[in-house]
C-alpha cells in the first residue's frame, strides 16, 4: 500500500521502506514515530547562544612516567580543547622530563577543566598567561 501510494507520486527510489513489520519492537517504533515527529515540529526554533571562547597560554613540565601516556592529546578527546605546541623541549633519552610551551583555546569551563586534569596528574604548570 505504501510502495504503490509512492509509485504514484514518482517518488519511489532506492530507499528501503519497512513495509510490513517483523517484530513487535518495530511495529511499535512505526505507532510511535509519527507522534513524535509532530511533536518536534512544533518546538520554537531559537538562535544558538554565543560559546565564549578564550585562549590560555600554558608552559608545562610532564613528568619522565608520563612519556607513554596521550597527556596532551587529551585536552582535546576528553576536554574538547583546541591546542597549539609552539615550543616543546624533550630530553633524547628517557630519563628526562618533557617541557611544553601550549597554546589552549576553549570555553572557561574547559580550560578549567583540563587545567584540573593536568593537576590531578602533578604535571608542574610553570606560567599560565590569557590571550
Amino acid at each position: 500500500m505504501i510502495r504503490e501510494s509512492l509509485r504514484e507520486k514518482s517518488r519511489l527510489d532506492d530507499r528501503i521502506y519497512f513495509l510490513e513489520p517483523q517484530n513487535l519492537c518495530t511495529e511499535a517504533l512505526f505507532e510511535f514515530a509519527p507522534q513524535t515527529d509532530s511533536r518536534l515540529q512544533n518546538i520554537p526554533e531559537r538562535p544558538l547562544e554565543p560559546v565564549s571562547s578564550t585562549k590560555k597560554r600554558i608552559k608545562i613540565e610532564i613528568p619522565q612516567n608520563y612519556q607513554e601516556e596521550p597527556v596532551i592529546s587529551r585536552l582535546t578527546s576528553e576536554y574538547g580543547l583546541t591546542f597549539n605546541i609552539t615550543e616543546a623541549m624533550l630530553e633524547n633519552s628517557n630519563i628526562g622530563n618533557g617541557l611544553f610551551d601550549l597554546e589552549l583555546q576553549g570555553t572557561p569551563q574547559q580550560i578549567q577543566s583540563a587545567l584540573d586534569y593536568l593537576w590531578q596528574l602533578k604535571v608542574k604548570i610553570l606560567e599560565i598567561n590569557c590571550s
